[in-house]
């Protein structure tokens, strides 16, 4: 009644299309919707940045579009496309003029995260901070920051909330990481960037 004509659905799907329809029948339609996303996204290769946290994606993801899009092609996730869905539809508007493409991630649960990296393959990772959101997925907050730290398992820059990785944690990531880290005072000599708040 849209007008669509083209569709990819499961193999069992029994409904009758229009004759003037083009149906792609698949096995699993996420798992193909997202090789389709990864092969597309391959294929125009922008500078990827990703995005992930408990809180603060679309924020973080909107204010960077907008710093950037004076001087870049842009394309960003629309709204808060960080779903296994999402994310492959984020990617499936990339065209040949994007030269950076900023991605939300979002997880609810163990091993979401390897499938969204393997369509993303970020250049660039965000972490914002890891809170209480989506606890319940999770064994603990050190499961779920693990879990999100799958995102970056091939960036060449990383930037985080100090805080959030610890010491053990920075050993996931190889040496030739550029990591910008950043905290709260200055007593935190651990950090690259400091910010103090003003009351």
């Amino acid at each position: 009644n849209k007008g669509i004509r083209s569709f990819m659905v499961n193999d069992s799907c029994r409904f009758e299309f229009s004759s003037d329809a083009s149906v792609i029948y698949v096995s699993d339609t996420l798992a193909a919707l997202q090789l389709w996303a990864r092969v597309h996204r391959q294929a125009y290769s922008p500078k990827c940045i990703a995005i992930t946290g408990s809180n603060g994606k679309t924020i973080v993801k909107e204010w960077l579009f907008s710093l950037l899009s004076s001087h870049f092609s842009v394309i960003r996730s629309p709204k808060s496309y960080n779903s296994q869905i999402g994310v492959a539809l984020s990617l499936l508007q990339i065209n040949k003029k994007h030269e950076i493409a900023i991605v939300e991630a979002g997880i609810s649960r163990p091993n979401e995260m390897e499938k969204l990296e393997n369509m993303i393959m970020p250049h660039i990772g965000i972490l914002t901070n890891i809170g209480s959101a989506h606890d319940e997925g999770f064994i603990s907050q050190l499961h779920k920051l693990k879990e999100k730290l799958k995102l970056f398992s091939r960036v060449q820059t990383l930037i985080y909330r100090d805080i959030d990785i610890s010491a053990d944690d920075k050993g996931l990531f190889s040496d030739n990481l550029i990591k910008i880290n950043w905290g709260e005072g200055s007593s935190n000599k651990q950090c690259n960037i400091e910010y103090v708040k003003i009351n």
